[in-house]
């Protein structure tokens, strides 16, 4: 079950609108809850390109403040997250991989390179004249070399 909810004009409340739908996205068949009693929804089938007349639920502005928080403070409490978060959150801890990476590159390049003295430049080639062990700097190699 889904829900909708549009803020009533000049803010005197809300109506929700609980709905299902089924089929695929061609020809979805969609159910709107018309109807709440004793914890049973009763839904009516929504005839393609029909609007909806009648929400679910009407509630003031307060009543509706206080229903929405009240229901994602208990989602929350109960490990619910809303989906954009997800993909959010995912997003984030992908980059700051790749972020580690990046300074993990930077850190070798800084502190893993020889001395300023150790070093000349050729025609923008850097030349190292004092190499260090092998596997902590490869840098440019003169042309004969190659």
């Amino acid at each position: 079950m889904k829900v909708k909810w549009i803020e009533v004009e000049w803010g005197y409340g809300f109506e929700f609108i609980f709905y299902t739908e089924r089929g695929d996205d061609r020809y979805p068949e969609r159910f709107i809850a018309t109807d709440v009693k004793g914890g049973r929804i009763t839904f009516q089938r929504l005839e393609p390109g029909a609007a909806v007349v009648d929400p679910t639920l009407r509630l003031d502005a307060a009543q509706a403040h206080e229903f929405i928080q009240s229901f994602l403070d208990e989602a929350w409490e109960k490990g619910y997250r809303p989906t954009k978060e997800k993909r959010t959150r995912e997003k984030v801890e992908k980059e700051m991989e790749r972020l580690e990476d990046h300074l993990e590159d930077m850190r070798s390049l800084v502190f893993k390179m020889p001395p300023l003295e150790a070093r000349k430049y050729e025609s923008d080639v850097l030349i190292i004249e004092n190499k260090p062990p092998l596997g902590e700097y490869k840098g440019h190699r003169k042309a004969e070399d190659e």
